[in-house]
């Protein structure tokens, strides 16, 4: 599936997981840092106009496009679980848009469990 929303072989987890591989890597030194480089990624992606939201009250979303927004958990060792998962999902079903969440520190069987 592409970000445009048509239909190809692959799913969209495996079509943005080898786009991710074939961007460019760099290390991230802190969150405003993570959330330029995911929005960064998704113009790569194809969500051409990605832009960071700005601080405040953003509901959990980080970056937004016209297809999609993103949340992007840059902190600890601590795994992203399952309630973030729901909210980001809550926050991006009203718009009408695919959510995509990025965490430095993995997920939770429960979140991916949920995700998938």
């Amino acid at each position: 599936m592409s970000p445009d929303g048509s239909a190809d072989s692959q799913g969209l987890g495996d079509y943005l997981g080898g786009l991710m591989a074939e961007f460019p890597q760099r290390p991230i030194l802190d969150p405003d840092d993570a959330e330029d480089f995911v929005a960064t990624w998704m113009r790569f992606a194809g969500f051409r106009d990605a832009e960071r939201t700005a601080k405040g009250v953003d509901r959990g979303i980080d970056v937004r496009a016209t297809g999609a927004v993103a949340q992007v958990k840059f902190y600890g060792a601590t795994p992203v679980g399952r309630p973030a998962v729901q909210q980001l999902h809550g926050a991006s079903a009203p718009e009408l848009r695919r959510a995509l969440f990025f965490s430095a520190s993995g997920y939770t069987r429960q979140a991916i469990e949920y995700a998938e």
